[in-house]
């Protein structure tokens, strides 16, 4: 197999993944309530405001029947969803085992041989970012919390099976390249002169990741500005902080309404790229990393 025929083949395999997160995400599986659970566990990401609710009713030594309900995340939401879908009717040590191999997933390992996956191996690409571990492995955590709940006597810990119902945004899909439109051109030459980097910089700061909380320019999302003076044509080159960021289309839409507000711009093309892949270690601020509990 050629490279180029390689590189199609991967890339469809990313669009086959990003479509079953993003399915689990529209169409989460386990929220039907289970009337009076043996076990309830909540469980939260400060990071991305996730908030997630665990029920189980326990039939013998088996998950009769669990419900995973929440709110949060692209990706939290299709881990527990996809976690509710594996483990009905499973023993409580296969339970245990799936989560301490989705563990091992998240850090690396391989998953392991003769234990059924389901449709986890979707996320195994969350490992490259992270930061977003922990959106994954919520669900599992919150699960594996509950299980011991329960080995302690415990019952129903958690604080109620209320929790509003997740409304999911629109997926943000692959866009490209954001070009500008027509209506921004100006009707006559009359623009102060062009931006200088810093100027732009300072407007993207105003743009949000409304799951972080933090600014792109912080985050270190924004990978390149330039400028032609002649044209007043503003170039920006950004990532996501993951490809399954439902939110990834507004943010670059909020950027190039940004750029095209600075003074002396006329034109604003905003891409989307994914190299390098997005390491906050390296790329935050210093303040963010401290909001993420990264210390070097």
């Amino acid at each position: 197999m050629d490279n180029a025929a390689h590189e199609n083949e991967t890339e469809g395999l990313s669009t086959l993944y990003r479509d079953v997160v993003m399915d689990h995400y529209r169409t989460p599986r386990g929220r039907a309530e289970v009337a009076a659970p043996d076990v309830s566990r909540d469980g939260a990401n400060p990071l991305c405001g996730d908030e997630i609710t665990v029920a189980v009713k326990f039939d013998g030594d088996r998950i009769g029947k669990m419900q995973v309900k929440g709110r949060g995340c692209s990706i939290s939401m299709a881990s527990g969803s996809m976690m509710a879908e594996l483990l009905q009717g499973r023993t409580l040590e296969d339970a245990r085992k799936t989560a301490a191999a989705f563990r091992g997933l998240m850090h690396g390992d391989p998953w392991p041989a003769g234990l059924e996956q389901g449709d986890l191996d979707a996320l195994e690409g969350v490992r490259k970012f992270p930061v977003r571990v922990k959106c994954a492995m919520l669900p599992w955590t919150t699960l594996e919390e509950a299980l011991e709940a329960h080995e302690k006597g415990e019952v129903c810990v958690g604080k109620d099976h209320s929790l509003a119902e997740h409304a999911a945004p629109k997926p943000a899909g692959v866009p490209v390249t954001y070009a500008a439109t027509p209506e921004h051109e100006a009707a006559h030459d009359g623009l102060p002169p062009a931006p200088g980097k810093e100027q732009v910089m300072d407007a993207l700061r105003e743009v949000r990741d409304p799951e972080i909380h933090q600014n792109l320019v912080d985050l270190g999302l924004i990978y390149s500005v330039d400028v032609d003076e002649q044209a007043r044509r503003v170039t920006v080159r950004m990532t996501l902080t993951t490809p399954y960021c439902p939110f990834g289309t507004s943010m670059v839409e909020e950027a190039k309404n940004a750029v095209l507000g600075v003074g002396g711009v006329k034109d604003a093309d905003v891409q989307l790229v994914w190299e390098p892949v997005w390491d906050p270690k390296t790329m935050a601020a210093d303040h963010v990393k401290d909001m993420l509990g990264i210390w070097e």
